[in-house]
């Protein structure tokens, strides 16, 4: 259904504020790319009313979540409204992110001082 997957809606279904025609069928799309993959659509009949099956309407579900949520951010955030409470779990969530990522450089391990003071 329209909106389950909103990353290939416009092929699907087209989009009017592009004008952009929705897949004839029996016609395969060309290559789409998303965060998830690619995907090749051949669409093999015209749109036809179905009845809503539970893991379609859980989709959806979840799909109007994430749009929501997404919105009510990006308002709040205009707004000023919306703040991060940036604690000491998030800052060790963004260390180790940081850890993770790091490029791998071989340094050799400094040798401790065992006589301060004494120098070199």
């Amino acid at each position: 259904p329209q909106g389950a997957f909103p990353e290939l809606d416009d092929a699907i279904f087209g989009n009017e504020e592009d004008a952009t025609d929705p897949q004839a069928p029996g016609t395969v799309s060309e290559p789409i790319f998303t965060n998830d993959g690619f995907y090749l659509i051949k669409v093999l009949s015209g749109a036809e009313e179905h009845e809503l099956t539970n893991i379609m309407g859980s989709k959806l579900l979840r799909e109007l979540v994430v749009s929501w949520q997404q919105d009510a951010l990006a308002s709040g955030t205009s707004q000023g409204i919306v703040r991060m409470n940036f604690n000491s779990r998030l800052y060790e969530w963004v260390a180790d992110q940081v850890a993770v990522t790091a490029p791998r450089i071989d340094r050799p391990t400094p040798a401790p001082n065992l006589l301060p003071g004494l120098g070199r």
